[in-house]
């Protein structure tokens, strides 16, 4: 076991066997009594001098409060002032470092440039739609103008219920936005009840909502 020289203070090396014996220091040449090293984990009590424990409250052989002695406090105590003081200044580190790390971020302007975002969103969505509207009939005209056609054709027709039309027409072309000519055929009765093919042309409008004109139709007997 090591032990110190109460005169000196210097270390010095003894066996358990050698516990209340008389020694003399290595260093110093002074006798003294060798007694079993002091406990890390005692103190001294500061009024009786009696061993207390560090995590102790108060001494248990005179009562004295131990918790302003500088000695090691139990961890049950209440913090002190200086604890306090220095959680404070970390937290106060800790919220200049996260404004530091991140400046651009403000509650605010995110709600406002969220808000923004949407507003936009919306009315891209709005424009689209009306775009697609406003240009269907140059998207499939050419497809509604031949089925339209047909329509305007089985009404000059002798025999409308015996109309056979191919399922292209010969030449549709887009004359103009909304304006389309039409050129194809169509096998139906005349007013005999023979089956004879009537080539037509057609000119259409495209009016809106569905809704279409015709503008001149022209048809002819082979």
């Amino acid at each position: 076991m090591v032990i110190k020289c109460p005169h000196c203070g210097v270390e010095l090396e003894a066996e358990s066997e050698h516990l209340g014996m008389t020694a003399n220091c290595a260093n110093c040449q002074q006798k003294f009594v060798v007694t079993a090293p002091e406990n890390p984990n005692l103190i001294s009590c500061p009024d009786c001098g009696d061993k207390v424990s560090r995590l102790a409250v108060s001494c248990p052989h005179c009562g004295r409060p131990l918790l302003n002695t500088g000695k090691m406090q139990s961890p049950l105590s209440p913090p002190t002032a200086a604890s306090v003081e220095d959680k404070q200044t970390k937290m106060v580190w800790v919220d200049v470092t996260n404004k530091t790390k991140h400046p651009w971020y403000n509650p605010k302007l995110s709600w406002t440039s969220g808000c923004l975002v949407v507003v936009i969103i919306f009315i891209l969505i709005i424009f689209a739609i009306g775009h697609s509207e406003s240009n269907s009939p140059d998207e499939k005209g050419t497809f509604e103008a031949w089925h339209m056609s047909q329509q305007f054709i089985k009404e000059r027709l002798k025999s409308p219920t015996s109309a056979e039309f191919p399922a292209e027409a010969t030449e549709v072309k887009e004359i103009n936005k909304n304006h389309f000519w039409v050129k194809g055929y169509v096998d139906a009765k005349n007013s005999f009840g023979v089956p004879l093919r009537h080539n037509f042309t057609a000119s259409l409008e495209y009016c809106g909502k569905s809704q279409w004109r015709c503008i001149d139709l022209n048809i002819t007997e082979n």
